[in-house]
């Protein structure tokens, strides 16, 4: 399988606000000035059309010109995602897959399907299933999300089984919350290390101390956004690893 994106994943990955017009337009001349502003600031990849930039309620066609408006302004020096939000059924699922592979996003991040009563925790196979059918119908890397304290967040051991059984999904957000078990997300992290896979990324959400510890891949999160100071901070002392000097010991 052939991947646009030809680095590895790391450092800090933003989903972008999405801006509008007064009159709740997207405002497209907008968004390229915020593009520009988050490239300069260093910021190692944009996830297109997420929570942060209200995708939900975009149109498909709005949600599509804004992910060919990023490409344009980051012209292949940063890898751009397209978010796949939750489906009805995997055929809507897959259709929104091929779309975005076509529009020629580096990555798909699949969000949490809208399956009837779904819960992870509960019944993961019906996710595993989903991530699987929407990842084996095109020839892209896909991610996914573990958001913890919720009805999305997986077994350890239905984690795993989706890294080995999806060659392609190669990139997980740890998603904390207030809710989240910490020692959970550390037992997790140890299993999906120890696949073996060396295409296997680990992401954290918007709490980085404990996670920058325990030796993730990057961040992806949208709350630092509105100073660059912040983005451009996480993103040296991240690639430095002067964070947490005794990660190398």
């Amino acid at each position: 399988m052939g991947y646009k994106w030809k680095e590895k994943w790391g450092g800090i990955i933003v989903p972008p606000i999405t801006c509008f017009t007064p009159d709740l337009n997207v405002d497209y001349d907008a968004l390229k000035t915020h593009f520009r502003y988050l490239i300069n600031s260093g910021v190692c990849g944009m996830a297109v059309g997420g929570h942060t930039g209200e995708g939900e309620t975009l149109k498909i066609e709005e949600r599509n010109r804004i992910i060919e408006i990023a490409q344009e302004e980051a012209k292949g020096r940063i890898p751009i995602a397209g978010m796949l939000h939750g489906a009805l059924n995997y055929e809507e699922g897959i259709e929104q897959a091929k779309v975005l592979e076509k529009i020629g996003v580096d990555y798909i991040n699949i969000l949490s399907p809208n399956l009837y009563l779904f819960d992870a925790r509960q019944a993961p196979e019906q996710g595993i299933e989903y991530h699987k059918a929407i990842a084996r119908a095109i020839n892209i890397p896909v991610g996914m999300h573990q958001v913890y304290g919720t009805a999305n967040e997986y077994p350890t051991t239905s984690l795993v089984k989706m890294f080995k059984e999806i060659d392609n999904l190669i990139k997980v957000k740890l998603a904390t919350g207030p809710s989240c078990l910490w020692h959970k997300l550390e037992a997790d992290m140890r299993a999906l290390r120890a696949i073996g896979r060396d295409n296997v990324y680990l992401f954290t959400g918007g709490t980085f101390l404990p996670t920058f510890a325990w030796g993730v891949d990057g961040a992806g999160t949208g709350y630092e956004l509105a100073k660059r100071d912040v983005v451009e901070s996480l993103h040296f002392f991240f690639l430095r690893s002067e964070l947490f000097p005794f990660q190398k010991s």
